[in-house]
């Protein structure tokens, strides 16, 4: 039998992070066109976060940023999704020209212990691989997944929301559950929506929570971690070994929603008996925020680059009551390998490891000449057929002109970006009540997008579907693609004589252009309505 002493200490103890193992080497270097490179030193498996140790390099002509609309992240094939937590003071981890910064990156949430693997993407859906004029470079790596610090259970939410049980104690009239949630999303989440917070018996027998006191809802803000010891009232005396603990059962959360705000899971794990805990009891602590140095010259080879030393993130300390604290103490990152060639060397697009077979070396070290760099620009509000000269005092770039459109002549919207001409067609008049089919009203939209086509002389048209977050992804999917063909199969019979080569690709929800719930989780029709396009590249 274990005393209320003992239990107590079970809260305790999960409320401490684990001590965080030493890092893992990872060595990686991938490279971009447009002069930017990521250095990947190691990876740290921490109890409400992973940090990895790297440098970020900028060789080009202008300032770029790795983590545009919140896109650098890190997966595990297994919904579970860490976002970084950036720094206050640079969220979009801008680096400027001919710089380079080290970087303590924390990705927020324990490591799934079921994960083998982890994708580190950066600005994915928001930049290009390919572009050597881009300032949201794309980068990809595989990463090992380590050891996740241990835990009776664990679920990660594709919100960024991940749940880990750390013990489970049962007397005759309660049951408490020692827990730790990271939330690594933008919105505040609840854990317990409605009173929906349960835990199921083998017997059949369901629970309800005894909620605390200073929070009914098990509301977690961004960026923090909540530990809990959380008291279920018992309906039955009988002998139990196992339970399921369920979130915001019953309630419109779901188990797969990367926008949820109420999310769902379900975690099973063993019965210790013993003495519960009197009454639930919570404590929240913010999550530590990645570090990038300040930027220092980038010089060309062959000149020495003294080695960066970061105050790397430590692991959080919690404290009990309304005050919370971090811990960090100053590490060392890996040393600066030797300096990249100069912005005017070759670049390589690759991602270099050094596990790849010989082949798969001899490739990634392919040269690429690089390109003459013209001046980066944002979407541009002024009409498309305005020289860049104009905006930027810059040299106009030699892309063919396109005649300007006002938004509300045809219901379109046409921008320049650094990227080239993109068309935007809101979906809802393009097909009317029609899933899938052109509607009426959408024609006016397709002639003036045909008559740009032809304009611009494009070789290559892109046609991209996209959907708002409701419904089943796999159903999303499957509309996005039809939308794109029917948009296609309309341009190439009406975009004249020799018709450019139209690539038709579906990308469900997954690329949101605004919120399809607003920040108390109702909905957003506004939102959901903008996420609803068809996007049109125009390539030269």
């Amino acid at each position: 039998m274990l005393c209320r002493a003992t239990a107590a200490a079970l809260f305790i103890a999960a409320a401490a992070p684990g001590a965080a193992d030493a890092a893992l080497s990872i060595e990686r270097r991938i490279e971009h066109p447009n002069g930017a490179a990521l250095l990947l030193h190691s990876i740290d498996f921490r109890d409400d976060s992973i940090v990895i140790a790297a440098e970020i390099l900028n060789s080009g002509d202008h300032e770029v940023r790795l983590n545009r609309a919140r896109t650098l992240l890190l997966d595990d094939g297994l919904h579970g999704v860490y976002p970084v937590n950036p720094p206050a003071d640079n969220p979009e981890l801008r680096v400027p020209a001919h710089a380079r910064v080290s970087a303590s990156l924390v990705f927020v949430g324990p490591l799934n212990p079921a994960a083998h693997r982890l994708d580190l993407t950066s600005n994915q859906s928001v930049g290009t691989e390919d572009n050597p004029f881009e300032d949201a470079p794309v980068f990809r790596a595989v990463l090992p997944s380590g050891a996740a610090p241990g835990s009776l259970a664990q679920a990660n939410h594709p919100d960024g929301v991940a749940l880990r049980i750390r013990g489970v104690t049962a007397s005759s009239g309660s049951i408490a559950i020692a827990l730790v949630a990271t939330n690594g999303s933008d919105r505040e989440v609840r854990l317990d929506q409605d009173d929906s917070c349960i835990v199921a018996e083998e017997g059949g027998a369901t629970d309800p929570l005894d909620p605390p006191a200073a929070d009914r809802v098990l509301a977690i803000p961004p960026g923090m971690r909540l530990e809990a010891e959380l008291v279920f009232s018992r309906r039955t005396t009988a002998e139990v070994a196992r339970i399921v603990l369920r979130t915001n059962d019953g309630t419109g959360g779901t188990v797969d929603n990367p926008y949820d705000t109420t999310p769902v899971f379900r975690l099973s794990a063993p019965v210790q008996r013993g003495i519960a805990a009197a009454s639930s009891r919570i404590a929240l602590v913010p999550i530590a925020r990645s570090r990038l140095s300040g930027p220092t010259p980038l010089l060309p080879a062959g000149v020495a680059v003294a080695s960066t030393t970061m105050p790397a993130t430590a692991p959080n300390t919690a404290v009990r009551g309304t005050g919370g604290a971090n811990a960090a103490g100053p590490i060392a990152t890996a040393p600066s390998p030797a300096a990249p060639p100069a912005a005017a060397a070759p670049h390589r697009v690759a991602e270099t490891d050094p596990a790849a077979g010989s082949a798969a070396g001899s490739a990634a070290k392919t040269d690429v000449p690089a390109p003459i760099r013209q001046p980066l620009g944002l979407a541009s509000a002024m009409p498309v057929g305005t020289p860049p000269a104009a905006a930027t005092g810059a040299a106009a770039p030699t892309r063919p002109a396109v005649l300007a459109v006002p938004p509300s002549q045809a219901g379109l919207r046409v921008e320049s970006t650094d990227r080239g001409t993109r068309i935007v067609l809101p979906a809802d008049p393009l097909f009317g009540s029609a899933p899938d089919t052109i509607a009426g009203g959408g024609d006016a939209m397709l002639a003036e997008a045909a008559r740009l086509i032809a304009a611009n002389h494009a070789r290559e048209v892109v046609i991209a579907g996209h959907t708002d977050g409701v419904g089943r992804d796999d159903d999303n999917q499957a509309l996005s693609e039809r939308r794109a063909r029917a948009v296609a199969a309309w341009l190439r019979a009406h975009v004249g004589r020799d018709p450019p080569r139209f690539v038709e690709q579906g990308y469900g929800r997954t690329r949101p252009v605004a919120p399809n719930h607003n920040p108390d989780g109702s909905d957003n029709p506004q939102g959901r309505a903008e996420n609803r396009r068809i996007e049109i590249y125009l390539r030269g």
